[in-house]
């Protein structure tokens, strides 16, 4: 009975002090050797294990009182953490790659249009006249008052 509880009082331990150090301890001390040492590589496997400890972390806060009734989600995030961490963050890129860059790539033709869509949605709704002016500039009188007739 003694020896169960201190394992389990050791796994709470270890449970407190390392997601820290592990999660944001190291990742931070690498972060700032990677910025330092001017290496593309180190900083694009950090850069990609920074974006899935935050989703993570959204993860966890959208499912919060889900995960709340799983009592062993921190050991699982603990050993999430842990697996991305490893061999030099070279994992966190290679889940990036292969799981979050094939859901969110889009080509930036597509985004831009997407923002001027979305741009038009939200701006102040033009008038008749402002229209017809526009119009009028674009193609001339004479194709409006046509453009009229053919209505009228």
């Amino acid at each position: 009975m003694g020896s169960s509880s201190f394992f389990i009082l050791l796994l709470k331990c270890i449970d407190f002090l390392s997601w820290p150090v592990l999660a944001l301890g190291y990742p931070l001390c690498a972060s700032v050797e990677a910025i330092e040492s001017d290496s593309h590589s180190e900083t694009r496997n950090l850069i990609s294990y920074w974006i899935l400890l935050s989703l993570i972390y959204l993860f966890e806060h959208a499912f919060l009182k889900l995960l709340q009734r799983f009592q062993y989600w921190h050991y699982m995030k603990l050993m999430m953490v842990a697996f991305l961490v490893t061999s030099d963050f070279g994992r966190a890129a290679y889940v990036y790659n292969q799981l979050i860059k094939s859901c969110i790539y889009m080509n930036p033709q597509t985004v831009i249009s997407r923002f001027r869509s979305w741009k038009n949605i939200f701006s102040k709704k033009e008038d008749f006249k402002m229209q017809a002016e526009k119009y009028i500039k674009q193609n001339g009188t004479e194709t409006f008052e046509q453009l009229l007739a053919s209505k009228v």
